[in-house]
């Protein structure tokens, strides 16, 4: 079924989702916890003068915290509270916050938090961006959390068994596990539905005109304030692939705009084209995967974020483009041929640009790679920058790995890295053959 509705909870009306302790299954979290969900803001916290609650099991009045997951009121910025015992006591309690102020309304942000407990680690997530949590207040946590009997709400916390410090918006696909979501799993599944059964989760609400739980703990909530569903959902797609297995696949004089994730634009196809398009994806997990031959002429690309870019392509070549990877964990893998000619690339934080290349040639262009990448080129048969000014400000570990033969020619090239032991420069135009 997709996704059809979300709940529309007011904060005038001191609107929210709950269910008895007594009535819940898993939701007693004893280690570690992921919490997710999409939110549009009516209101911001620092508008409303108060936090912010999405998702909570816990009383501060009464001494019974647990776990809660809001918008602070001071910054806008995320934040999670844990206790172990249900107080706010030093060595039972702690408070991480994140990074990003959620300061716009009438905006979807699909937001998440995960805590590993045994390492007293916290990460939050916006739109599958990861930021590491801070500590705000407390030093430690016990080796479990203990739970309480207070109900579980969406939309709101509790003092003094009293529902205070509402959400004011739009909120859907609230998902509760009981286990640490990966970076991958967060960003690769937070724009497609699940179906209910998946291993550690243990609370999914889709509010399609329903508040029912669709795990087998039946943890359905109980609407109160008499909340509506609303029609106004993320925008987003189940559709994984574009193309899957072509003869030919072409994009002439198109513009194409892929603005939700997919995990594959196109699959096994014999001849992939795009020629005079102006093509935007915000997010794919693969661009092109075993393709016999995947050409760009003439074409702007905008990738924001992508996993991997090119799979298993016997020729790619891109000719007078300018390409824009603000993210990516690998650009080019298993490629026979790759070569960039007259292109500005600008990688802004990646984990392996080329990997498993036979051949790799960069001319005539400028590469800025601005954030740590662990490698830029693994396993490639022959690695070329020519008439290039490539800089690389941070690298975690190594350029070149297993490389038979890697060549920097031409004058006026500099190759510059920052935070590491290799460093050259040259102003001749005789050939290296290592850095």
């Amino acid at each position: 079924m997709a996704n059809t509705k979300s709940l529309d909870l007011e904060l005038s009306s001191s609107q929210n989702a709950t269910i008895a302790d007594a009535s819940q299954t898993g939701l007693d979290l004893s280690e570690d916890l992921t919490i997710e969900c999409w939110i549009k803001l009516e209101q911001t916290a620092s508008g409303i003068g108060a936090q912010v609650t999405m998702v909570s099991k816990a009383d501060g009045g009464a001494g019974k915290r647990f776990y809660a997951f809001y918008l602070r009121s001071a910054d806008n910025l995320l934040g999670i509270d844990i206790s172990d015992d249900g107080t706010a006591n030093d060595g039972h309690f702690l408070k991480w916050k994140g990074t990003t102020a959620f300061t716009t309304t009438g905006v979807w942000y699909h937001i998440a938090v995960t805590l590993d407990l045994s390492s007293e680690t916290c990460i939050f997530y916006v739109d599958g961006v990861a930021e590491n949590g801070t500590v705000d207040y407390g030093t430690a946590l016990g080796i479990s959390l203990a739970g309480n009997d207070i109900s579980f709400k969406v939309g709101s916390f509790q003092d003094n068994g009293t529902a205070d410090k509402f959400f004011d918006g739009l909120i859907d696909e609230v998902r509760v596990w009981s286990d640490v979501r990966t970076p991958t799993e967060i960003d690769d599944n937070k724009a497609v539905e699940l179906v209910g059964n998946e291993a550690g989760l243990v609370g999914y609400w889709k509010f399609n005109d329903s508040a029912l739980d669709e795990t087998a703990n039946n943890n359905d909530l109980t609407l109160s304030g008499s909340p509506s569903y609303s029609a106004d959902i993320p925008v987003w797609t189940t559709d994984y692939a574009l193309e899957v297995t072509v003869g030919s696949f072409i994009l002439t004089g198109i513009t194409v705009g892929l603005l939700r994730p997919i995990i594959n634009m196109a699959v096994s196809v014999g001849s992939f084209v795009l020629t005079g398009i102006a093509s935007l994806l915000t997010s794919a997990r693969k661009i092109v995967c075993s393709v016999a031959s995947f050409t760009l002429t003439g074409i702007t690309i905008i990738l924001t974020k992508g996993y991997i870019m090119i799979v298993g392509v016997g020729s790619f070549v891109l000719t007078g483009i300018s390409t824009i990877l603000i993210k990516a964990l690998n650009l080019i893998c298993s490629v026979a041929n790759f070569t960039l000619t007259g292109i500005n690339i600008l990688l802004k934080r990646g984990y392996t640009m080329i990997c498993v290349v036979g051949e790799f040639i960069l001319t005539g262009i400028i590469v800025g790679l601005l954030k740590p990448i662990i490698n830029m080129a693994v396993s490639v048969g022959s690695f070329i920058l020519t008439g290039i000014e490539a800089t690389i400000e941070k690298l975690q570990f190594q350029i070149f790995i297993k490389r038979p033969n890697v060549v920097i020619s031409e004058s006026k090239i500099k190759v510059g890295i920052e935070k590491s032991n290799i460093y050259a420069k040259i102003n001749g135009s005789k050939p290296i053959t290592k850095i």
